[in-house]
């Protein structure tokens, strides 16, 4: 099961070279005219214009610096440099689609170990997110995107590894790897000039309104918006500003009511109620049992929840002792309100 690779490891060795080789100086003629926002579809996984533009970006950057100053320029920007970078990610992508097969994973563990070793992002020996972030940002890379490709090249190294190191790969794997190197492409264009065929539509205004109508996701763009914004730090404004105690003072005594509070009272009552239509010997009687329970809590004002408890019929606060909270000036009914907040504090009316 495990003796392919090692009886043919030359051979592997050999065609693993010969690919290599390729993909760096082939160029395929056959995508020189794919569109849509996907320049390729490599089984599934795409590699999209945005991607391909960054790849031939950093491609450029770095053959400009190995050639030096007198490298032709114009060679970068040939069709052929951009097809030879094309073939190259092709290449990747069936690296990595062989790696899933194969069941190669890299976990988050191994990918933030790798990034930590790599000597450009470490200052004094140590690795620092500040210059992780900046170089990225310099090479038009974001953390996300530069460690997603970090993940799939230490997958496809890993595939590799099984290949062109002493390890262990099982037929399995190997007969994965070689139908991968023999895979080929077929793929056949058409040019299409849309003016050679705008003088020879038919269609009416009726028609194109009701195409539009039956078809308006396919003219829909995401809404896009353009934002400017102004970041202020209060820890940066204050360190400008010199703010003596007069001036305090000043705008303390100025703005009195930007510091004031509205004034609350704690109440308790115990509420007899009557009907506005009761006869005067039920209101006499109701008058009577308040002034009596008045007389009780003078006596011995720590029985008032007691109290409130037994007699109150006012079913929101009788089972808290007659307690209603803290209350703002103009909260209660008017009678209510006036009488609270003209008592002083521990006394008891009726």
């Amino acid at each position: 099961m495990f003796d392919f690779v090692d009886k043919h490891k030359k051979i592997v060795h050999i065609i693993f070279g010969l690919v290599s080789l390729t993909f760096v100086f082939w160029g395929v003629q056959s995508y020189r005219s794919m569109g849509g926002n996907d320049v390729a579809n490599v089984n599934g996984l795409k590699i999209a214009a945005g991607e391909f533009d960054a790849a031939l970006h950093q491609q450029q950057e770095r053959m400009r610096q190995s050639l030096g100053a007198g490298a032709d320029a114009s060679i970068f920007d040939s069709p052929g440099f951009k097809l030879a970078v094309l073939e190259r990610m092709i290449q990747q992508k069936l690296f990595l689609d062989a790696a899933n097969e194969a069941g190669i994973a890299v976990t988050d563990e191994e990918l933030v170990e790798m990034i930590r070793k790599i000597p450009a992002f470490q200052k004094d020996g140590a690795f620092s997110n500040d210059r992780y972030v900046e170089l990225l940002r310099g090479q038009g890379l974001t953390p996300v995107r530069f460690e997603q490709e970090v993940k799939e090249d230490l997958a496809r190294q890993q595939l590799v590894d099984f290949v062109t190191r002493d390890s262990f790969l099982s037929g399995q794997s190997a007969k994965l790897f070689l139908a991968m190197l023999g895979e080929q492409r077929v793929v056949s264009e058409a040019d299409f000039d849309p003016s050679a065929y705008v003088s020879k539509q038919t269609a009416s205004e009726a028609e194109i309104a009701k195409y539009y109508k039956d078809h308006e996701a396919d003219f829909r763009v995401p809404e896009m918006v353009k934002v400017q914004y102004l970041a202020l730090s209060p820890e940066a404004l204050e360190a400008q500003v010199s703010v003596s105690d007069d001036d305090v003072k000043k705008y303390y005594a100025a703005h009195p009511a930007e510091f004031s509070v509205p004034e609350e009272r704690e109440a308790s009552h115990i509420l007899i109620a009557v009907a506005k239509d009761a006869p005067q010997a039920e209101i006499d009687a109701a008058k009577a049992k308040a002034l009596q329970i008045e007389q009780d809590l003078k006596k011995d004002p720590s029985r008032f929840a007691e109290l409130a408890k037994q007699y109150s019929q006012d079913p929101g606060s009788a089972a808290n002792g007659g307690s209603l909270g803290f209350f703002k000036r103009g909260m209660m009914v008017k009678p209510f309100d006036d009488a609270v907040f003209s008592m002083k504090a521990g006394e008891i009316s009726a």
